[in-house]
């Protein structure tokens, strides 16, 4: 069964049933579709059993990509029962849908040799997305945009290499490779080392969008909150002694702050004083989700601390009657 609803349809929305499998991405705006998993008639008591549900947004391409990507990728490389040659042929699969979304995104069709939209997002999940999207577009267009399309696939590749280097990293050693960060960042604002014959032959296309590098910083947040949540993974933060609990916290906190604050000298001072050739506009660059995940730690340690406080004020003996 198939449940779309209609694009524009206003404030009630058009929603329409079919038991015909279609999605038109030019008329509909999101379609969720329900499968029979068993030849069993559906009952009340099985329907959860017998009736997987899915979706799809914007285009059958990219909601197959982002479900393979960040949900059952992961969840089949950590399955002992999958093999290798099953698991090359998921990564193939990933690899060619996130090509088809990267291009689908950047309206490179056939014909329309070096007409680019970097504004569009589509499909860039990760940094090495955005490697990917520069490295398809180096191919595509004049020598002035493949050279400048190069340019940028390599200093955003500088980028991903800073942020790999934090596997198996501890946080105090992650806070070095964030300092490293603003220098290749500012490179790839102000495509330092690009070319002067470049930018003479690309004219206003020259500088990546804002709401790109806005991205892009966004990315880099991501993998920093990777980073930390795989890091406090390691610990239970519930049963450890607080004073332990208290160290892991304070040291993801002031990473997490440090990169905040990094992002909000860029593009409230550094690249926005009379210095900079080309002055970030409008508000700093502020990411939502770290600020979320801040608040969620901040969250944890007032929990462990009162806890902390209230086990001093109760006795052995008592608080062994509180234990279930």
């Amino acid at each position: 069964l198939q449940a779309s609803m209609a694009k524009d349809s206003g404030s009630r929305p058009d929603i329409q049933f079919s038991d015909v499998i279609s999605f038109d991405e030019n008329t509909m705006a999101a379609a969720v579709y329900f499968t029979k998993t068993t030849g069993e008639a559906i009952n009340e008591y099985n329907l959860q059993s017998a009736v997987t549900m899915s979706s799809v947004q914007g285009s059958a391409a990219t909601a197959l990509y982002s479900t393979i990507h960040s949900v059952f990728g992961p969840l089949l490389a950590n399955d002992a029962n999958v093999d290798e040659s099953l698991q090359q042929l998921i990564r193939e699969l990933e690899a060619g849908l996130g090509s088809v979304v990267r291009r689908r995104g950047a309206r490179l069709e056939a014909g329309s040799m070096g007409k680019m939209d970097e504004a569009n997002l589509v499909g860039i999940l990760t940094i090495q997305d955005e490697v990917l999207f520069y490295e398809e577009l180096s191919g595509i267009g004049g020598s002035a945009s493949k050279e400048r399309a190069t340019f940028i696939r390599g200093v955003v590749e500088a980028i991903g290499r800073e942020l790999e280097e934090l596997n198996g990293r501890s946080l105090d050693e992650a806070a070095e490779i964030v300092e490293k960060l603003p220098e290749a960042l500012t490179n790839y604002w102000n495509m330092v080392g690009c070319p002067d014959h470049v930018r003479d032959k690309t004219g206003d296309k020259f500088f990546v969008p804002q709401a790109r590098a806005a991205h892009l910083l966004k990315l880099c947040g991501d993998a920093l909150s990777r980073h930390v949540r795989s890091q406090l993974r390691l610990s239970d933060l519930w049963s450890l002694p607080f004073n332990q609990v208290y160290s892991h916290i304070d040291g993801a906190v002031t990473l997490l702050r440090q990169w905040g604050e990094t992002t909000r000298s860029l593009t409230k001072i550094d690249w926005v004083s009379h210095e900079c050739e080309r002055p970030w506009e409008g508000q700093p660059f502020s990411d939502p989700q770290l600020e979320a995940l801040l608040l969620r730690l901040d969250d944890i340690l007032k929990i462990r601390r009162e806890h902390d406080e209230l086990t001093r004020l109760v006795s052995a003996e008592e608080q062994r009657e509180l234990k279930p």
